[in-house]
């Protein structure tokens, strides 16, 4: 049972240490093109895994489950067993998170594109009067 046991502690902390990272990286500022591409790509990389990390999220739980039926010298730590109690929710709350941001991003663009038109044709007077000069 130790084995297993660490064993689903490894995969349920790696899953975990996935899951920190993407939300990192989704909400993060939009401020640059650098973070906006960055962001894109993490939510894409969201949509692709969805299914995917519920089918790796499952097995590990399975595991816990087995381990609390059959081993009762076995125990589980309080960071661990907290892990394993939110990490459905944890990721269910990520792929809201990354919704909301895409959603944010989409309003946020419209502004950003008026900003950019008033921004050349700012440019274009200034360029016009340079040439005049």
């Amino acid at each position: 049972m130790r084995e297993l046991h660490l064993k689903a502690k490894n995969k349920i902390e790696k899953i975990w240490d996935e899951m920190r990272q993407i939300h990192t990286n989704v909400t993060k500022a939009p401020d640059s093109i650098d973070n906006l591409v960055n962001i894109m790509k993490e939510i894409k990389t969201i949509v692709k895994q969805e299914m995917d990390m519920e089918e790796r999220i499952k097995p590990v739980l399975d595991m816990y489950k087995l381990l609390s039926n059959y081993s009762e010298d076995e125990e589980i730590p309080a960071a661990e067993q907290e892990m394993k109690n939110n990490i459905e929710k944890e990721w269910k709350d990520l792929i809201q998170t990354a919704s909301n941001t895409y959603d944010s991003m989409g309003k946020g663009q419209t502004e950003k594109k008026v900003d950019l038109i008033e921004a050349i044709k700012k440019f274009r007077v200034d360029v016009a009067k340079f040439r005049v000069s």
